[in-house]
């Protein structure tokens, strides 16, 4: 189990932990939104936002795909 503080500080967090940490973020507001709304759109526009909070940098195609795949390969 992570500790608090990598949820506190993500700045912190190596490269690994890092995606560890967003993806971890990801399911949390897909999950949510889903279980709020059952609306897949919002969910998936929710949890792509939340991933180009973590990782502005990169662009929004690139974020969607990623935000797809750590849906996909959601236990």
């Amino acid at each position: 189990m992570a500790s608090p503080e990598l949820i506190i500080e993500p700045e912190r967090i190596g490269s690994s932990d890092r995606e560890e940490h967003c993806a971890r973020l990801v399911l949390a507001v897909y999950t949510a939104v889903m279980a709020s709304s059952r609306n897949d759109r919002a969910a998936f526009d929710a949890a792509a936002q939340t991933y180009r909070g973590e990782f502005a940098d990169r662009l929004e195609e690139d974020a969607r795909r990623a935000v797809a795949q750590i849906i996909c390969r959601k236990p």
